[in-house]
């Protein structure tokens, strides 16, 4: 499974992403296996693709709020 994504799906994710053009294969594959935990990125990740960035924190979404859209009030 893992030669199989790394050889179909990381290429095209990284002719998207330039930036991970620098993130190690295994390193990447355990950034798509955490989802949408963002807790759950490997440091590594932002060591490499975000220099100076230490961590990352999100709020908790709201259930039932739709996100908020780029010029709304």
């Amino acid at each position: 499974m893992y030669a199989l994504v790394s050889r179909q799906m990381l290429p095209a994710m990284r002719a998207d992403y330039p930036r991970l053009h620098f993130v190690a294969d295994r390193l990447l594959m355990e950034a798509l296996a955490a989802g949408n935990d963002v807790a759950c990125l490997p440091q590594g990740l932002l060591d490499v693709c975000f220099q100076g960035l230490r961590r990352i924190s999100c709020m908790p979404d709201e259930v039932g709020v739709a996100p908020q859209q780029v010029g709304e009030g």
